[in-house]
């Protein structure tokens, strides 16, 4: 296992207190284990590994041939029950949904869609097959051919294709944000009579096999909670809790963030306080959200995709709960790639998005404005504090301060 992997997940787990930490000391120790039991749990074949910054991402393929990706996470952390959450949610037909994608899009951004995916094309959220959350596991179909939104859009930085590029990918990334959202989640379950909602069940469902002992848990010892929390909105995270980090920082800079310029993150710190204050009196009711939505995490699926149609496909969602214009300011600093020229299209990307969502600007350029400096504060979580500032904290910094001017 590399060196900088492990640094990461424990420099991240350190956030979360000394206990956590040790779970997360633990399950480096025995992920190679780990891996291979629940390879063998759900059948896999052999597994290939991808890049990932905290979790363990393998590509496989089960009993019938079909591709999956098998995403390990540190045990007791909160991120797979708010996953397997909004997983499980966005999957239930809502036929609000289906109309507020349509709806709530221009006729530019829904042309796009289908311009850049096809003419049949859609863009939904990504299958989970099965997954303990309790043990960090996740089981979910792979997207094929997969190319991140993404990659075009880099592919055409420093063209005269770009600025059309750019729109485009905004105008299907504007569609992935309205056709995954869902209402907010009461304090009381909501899932459909009789869906079964274990881990066990769904392996049962899907393979015909009871399993037995979880990977890691040694004989005798209780399979500890395989359901998700009674209340799906205690899974769930909500933007107030994703902002925790960036008012301490405000608050106090240590270590790793004293690199950061300290009006810039204040001023993010304000106008996050501003937004969640003002959002009911603009009307911006809480839904749920998928919380990362950028131009990594929309992958393209072919027609052979097992769901009739191609299109795009959301990945990797964070699952939380808060105003609309949230989701998309997320995609005005990405990718990374591009440099100076996503500090170049802010404000513009800002305008296009809120225009093709039918959001307000004014709280679209103001959450784009504090998720950049927050995209900061989180990379420099597992950084040192000493040595260059990484060239993604000053990729979006400058976003930021181009918004902030």
């Amino acid at each position: 296992m590399e060196r900088a992997f492990r640094e990461h997940v424990l420099a991240v787990a350190a956030d979360e207190g000394p206990e956590h930490l040790a779970r997360a000391a633990a399950w480096l120790d025995e992920l190679p284990g780990l891996v291979d039991g629940w390879r063998r749990h759900w059948r896999l074949g052999p597994l290939t590994r991808l890049p990932a910054s905290i979790h363990w991402v393998g590509l496989g393929r089960r009993e019938d041939g079909r591709g999956c990706v098998l995403k390990l996470a540190v045990p007791g952390a909160s991120q797979p029950w708010a996953e397997v959450a909004w997983l499980r949610r966005v999957a239930l037909p809502h036929p609000a949904a289906a109309a507020g994608a349509r709806a709530g899009l221009t006729a530019g951004a829904a042309g796009a869609v289908r311009a850049v995916a096809g003419a049949r094309s859609t863009v939904r959220a990504v299958a989970l097959l099965d997954a303990d959350p309790a043990a960090g596991a996740q089981l979910l179909e792979l997207v094929e051919p997969g190319e991140p939104l993404a990659d075009a859009l880099v592919g055409a930085a420093g063209s005269s294709r770009f600025t059309a590029a750019d729109e485009a990918a905004c105008d299907v990334l504007a569609a992935a944000a309205s056709a995954v959202r869902r209402p907010a989640p009461r304090s009381v379950d909501e899932v459909e009579d009789g869906e079964p909602r274990g881990a066990d069940r769904g392996l049962e469902r899907s393979t015909g096999q009871r399993p037995g002992r979880r990977p890691g848990q040694r004989p005798g010892q209780q399979p500890g909670p395989r359901l998700a929390p009674e209340s799906e909105r205690a899974a769930l995270g909500s933007v107030r809790e994703h902002l925790e980090q960036l008012f301490d920082v405000a608050g106090h800079r240590d270590q790793r963030h004293r690199q950061l310029p300290g009006p810039l993150v204040q001023a993010a710190a304000d106008q996050a306080r501003q937004l969640l204050a003002t959002a009911a009196a603009d009307g911006q009711a809480e839904v749920l959200l998928h919380g990362d939505l950028h131009h990594g995490n929309v992958l393209r699926a072919g027609h052979g995709d097992g769901h009739g149609q191609g299109g795009w496909v959301v990945i990797d969602p964070h699952g939380v709960v808060g105003e609309a214009a949230y989701e998309v300011a997320c995609a005005v600093y990405n990718p990374f790639q591009l440099g100076q020229l996503a500090a170049e299209r802010a404000v513009v990307r800002c305008e296009h998005l809120a225009g093709a969502c039918g959001l307000p600007v004014d709280r679209v350029r103001g959450w784009a404005l504090v998720q950049a400096v927050l995209s900061a504060v989180w990379s420099l979580a597992g950084h040192g504090g000493t040595g260059p500032v990484p060239w993604e904290v000053r990729h979006t910094l400058a976003v930021a301060e181009r918004l902030a001017g």
